[in-house]
């Protein structure tokens, strides 16, 4: 838990550093030009400083816990900061989206086949067991 709490620590002058490196417009987008990235950032702050409580009273379920919802809201301040770099050139909601449903169909097989070999194993796997227990 040392080690968890210290890596978020080192994290949050990395992340002041992004925060000054980006362009003013998109930065300031997270320091109330936009309620939305504002509020998101916010968020954000306040999960690092649970995470790093939590850290440090090395309670382990609650740190996990912590640390993927703020994950979570790090990828939608990522996904803002994409958007706002990309928006002089075109809005992702411009793209026709065309469904493709081979590779669906393909990775659906793909797992019921894979599903069915783990069921075979763990059945060998219990019978071996038994075997063993036996002698």
């Amino acid at each position: 838990m040392k080690w968890f709490t210290y890596a978020t620590l080192a994290q949050i002058p990395i992340g002041f550093w992004f925060q000054m490196s980006l362009p003013k417009k998109i930065g300031f987008l997270f320091l109330g030009n936009n309620p939305a990235c504002t509020a998101l950032f916010a968020l954000s702050l306040i999960l690092v400083a649970q995470t790093i409580y939590f850290g440090m009273k090395n309670r382990v379920w609650p740190s996990v816990f912590s640390v993927l919802i703020l994950i979570s809201a790090m990828v939608a301040i990522r996904d803002a900061v994409r958007n706002a770099f990309l928006a002089p050139y075109f809005k992702f909601s411009d793209i026709k989206v065309l469904g493709q449903y081979s590779p669906m169909l393909l990775f659906i097989g793909s797992l019921a086949v894979i599903v069915c070999a783990l069921f075979y194993v763990f059945k060998l796997m219990k019978k071996s067991e038994t075997e063993i227990s036996a002698i």
